[in-house]
């Protein structure tokens, strides 16, 4: 019975993230520097609040989620929000990379997500965890198709580091 609410949680929340879909506005300006297109704002901000740094929502819940008991109440709030924001990623356009590649990694992403709700709203550690894992795991193949990067040495670019000794 809990799988099938899962999955039926996980296709509302899919459809209702694609029905928000449509097209972008075209880019004004001229066109891209050396270091490529620069990337949609509203996708850094929402990454920003999901997958960066120790206070993002994905590092909060994980290390959350290790707790013996977890703070069911608290992951719960997380959970949803991460399911809005998520919803809300899969809206954007990119700049770099496919809509039908866009369309689907991040439509992956939000099962995932829905997942890691339904997991938090039954208290059910084991089933979080492994939805949790599934956001951590799915960064490499998005980033590589559709993150754009600044120029080579800027900040995280080629170069950007110490000098070699």
């Amino acid at each position: 019975m809990i799988a099938l609410l899962r999955k039926e949680t996980a296709l509302a929340l899919l459809l209702t993230g694609l029905v928000g879909c449509g097209g972008g506005e075209a880019m004004d300006g001229p066109p891209p520097g050396p270091g490529g297109p620069p990337g949609n704002p509203a996708i850094k901000k929402i990454m920003v609040k999901l997958a960066k740094g120790p206070q993002s929502l994905t590092e909060t819940i994980g290390k959350e989620l290790n707790e013996t008991p977890p703070p069911w109440e608290t992951i719960q709030t997380q959970s949803k929000d991460y399911v809005h924001e998520s919803g809300e990623l899969v809206k954007q356009e990119p700049k770099k990379g496919s809509k039908e590649s866009w369309e689907k990694l991040t439509a992956a992403w939000l099962v995932s997500a829905g997942e890691l709700d339904a997991a938090a709203q039954a208290k059910d550690q084991a089933a979080a965890k492994v939805a949790h894992d599934a956001l951590k795991n799915s960064c490499k193949e998005c980033h590589q198709a559709h993150r754009t990067m600044g120029p080579p040495g800027g900040p995280g670019g080629p170069g950007s580091g110490p000098p070699p000794a």
